[in-house]
């Protein structure tokens, strides 16, 4: 349905447009209200669905999949992560898009992390003092 009201913002703009230089009339959609559509909630899997997953992953691989599972961070972004963009005393990873190695969004953001969340400090009881980094 978001489509739609896209494309149908796109079309009232352009006819309010084409009024504005007189190459239309009257607007025919001039009366028309759109509501915005409600986005749906995407699933998730739940937290002990995650402990378990990460309870049965190997090193390094168990510390990567709870960067992603914990931060909402994507995997492209996860492997280009480097230690500056990690503010271990805030508890945020700044994710940041290149022009020579862009994110899929091509915007630069911030995302939250617990140290207390990573799968070393559950497995372990370990306090954690850096985030997994590795580079493909």
């Amino acid at each position: 349905m978001g489509c739609v009201y896209n494309h149908a913002i796109i079309l009232k703009g352009f006819l309010k447009w084409c009024v504005t230089r007189d190459l239309v009339a009257v607007d025919p959609l001039r009366k028309v209200k759109l509501r915005k559509p409600v986005r749906e909630r995407k699933w998730s899997p739940p937290v002990d669905a995650i402990e378990q997953i990460l309870a049965a992953a190997a090193q390094p691989l168990a510390d990567r999949l709870a960067v992603l599972a914990f931060t909402g961070m994507r995997s492209g972004e996860c492997q280009r992560l480097e230690c500056g963009q990690m503010d271990l005393a805030g508890n945020w990873i700044h994710i940041v898009s290149r022009a020579d190695d862009p994110t899929k969004t091509r915007r630069s953001r911030k995302g939250a992390y617990s140290p207390a969340s990573s799968a070393g400090d559950r497995a372990g009881g370990k306090n954690r003092t850096a985030l997994p980094v590795w580079h493909p």
